[in-house]
């Protein structure tokens, strides 16, 4: 996935270079995030640096489970996105961010402030504010005259409780403007982006890329993570999804190489995406369902483009929202596997029983990736197995093991 943003995104802003060092003086190493206009300094600074590696996401939940990777990798990161998509993540802040107190900075476009008169941003800027404060989270106005210190109030808010902290930035928040004429960047952007589409090409590439190993054994949940589990060693970083199936993991496997998503529902292959990219040495597997994909479909689009080898997503497919009461879900129509081919998954291995899912495992364990392993299951199954209730230390387990 490329990490480069157009000429609009212009450099030479002397705050903004301020607030990279300051970031930089702090640790950050990693950055995520939506455009937003104003903080095109910001990206530009983020994304050309050498020593930052760049993860961009589809959408804000999005980026809130990439970072998380990304810490649990050991990375110190900053997501950029304007006010509304923070509050579009209130979810994914609270129940997967700081539940595993995994903090990030979170540098934030204050649309709808006082003065601000866009319309559709006025309500959420309203209570921009009072959604922190109900959080319980450290934020601050970025402003010229106290960017050293309100960043270094951020991290050591950050050191103690774990959570994250947020900068909001203001139109105009500094009076130092850098004026460019940036109407002949625009019309080479125009021009790029006038490329010819062969979706028949694609299609027909993407199909060479599907291996079929179904055999007509087809499993229920829990043999299914069993299989998994025989050939899944302690040396792979393995993130499992929301609900019955992390259950299950957690209290039949549980070992320090496992990340339980209890809170981030559709994040769970971006956690294992962040955590891949900043970790290239390590055999990366998430565990998904169905219905958790199609929560955040655009993730194939992340997972695929980001290209890293050592990344399996493996979707168990019950056709449900199987830890809930059994609704049926979509994902039979929407062909998944095609999808995740034509978004450039290296492979995609359509499995149905034990020795198609352990086949699979042991060849996408080669680094050959980003690999799809697409696992047709049988509906039902025990949903009583205990839950991992303390994220925290399984997160701090986690980061630790892989540290060492």
């Amino acid at each position: 996935m490329s990490s480069e943003f157009n000429s609009l995104s212009i450099s030479g802003h002397d705050p903004s270079d301020e607030v990279h060092k300051s970031l930089k003086k702090n640790g950050v190493n990693f950055a995520t995030g939506l455009p937003c206009g104003i903080l095109r300094y910001f990206m530009h600074n983020l994304t050309n640096d050498s020593e930052i590696l760049h993860m961009p996401g589809l959408n804000e939940p999005e980026t809130i489970g990439i970072a998380t990777g990304a810490w649990l990798a050991g990375k110190t990161p900053a997501i950029y996105m304007q006010n509304s998509g923070m509050l579009k993540s209130v979810n994914d802040i609270a129940g997967l961010m700081m539940a595993s107190k995994a903090p990030s900075i979170i540098l934030a476009t204050y649309r709808g402030c006082s003065g601000d008169n866009a319309t559709q941003h006025q309500i959420t800027g309203s209570i921009t504010k009072p959604t922190l404060d109900a959080l319980g989270l450290e934020y601050h106005e970025l402003s010229d005259d106290n960017i050293s210190g309100t960043i270094d109030d951020c991290f050591n808010f950050m050191d103690e409780s774990g959570f994250p902290a947020v900068l909001l930035v203001k139109r105009g928040w500094s009076n130092t403007e850098v004026l460019k004429d940036v109407s002949l960047y625009a019309e080479e952007l125009r021009d790029e982006l006038n490329y010819p589409v062969d979706p028949t090409l694609a299609v027909d590439n993407a199909l060479s890329k599907i291996i079929d190993y179904r055999d007509g054994n087809i499993l229920d949940r829990d043999r299914s993570l069993d299989s998994m589990f025989e050939v899944i060693g302690r040396d792979s970083a393995v993130f499992s999804s929301t609900g019955i199936m992390s259950r299950y993991i957690f209290e039949n496997f549980d070992s320090p190489n496992q990340f339980y998503n209890c809170g981030g529902f559709g994040q769970t292959s971006v956690i294992g995406s962040g955590f891949a990219a900043s970790r290239k040495d390590v055999n990366t597997i998430a565990i998904d369902g169905d219905s958790s994909l199609l929560t955040n479909f655009g993730a194939l689009v992340t997972n695929g483009n980001l290209g890293t080898s050592n990344f399996t997503h493996i979707v168990v497919d019950n056709a449900a929202y199987g830890s809930c009461s059994e609704e049926k879900s979509l994902s039979l129509s929407a062909n998944i596997p095609l999808v995740a081919a034509i978004q450039d998954y290296k492979n995609v291995f359509l499995v149905d029983s034990a020795v198609g899912i352990q086949k699979s495992i042991e060849l996408s364990s080669n680094f050959n990736g980003p690999n799809l392993i697409y696992l047709n299951i049988k509906l039902g199954g025990p949903r009583n197995p205990k839950r991992p209730l303390d994220m925290d230390i399984t997160a701090r387990r986690f980061k630790e093991y892989f540290s060492q």
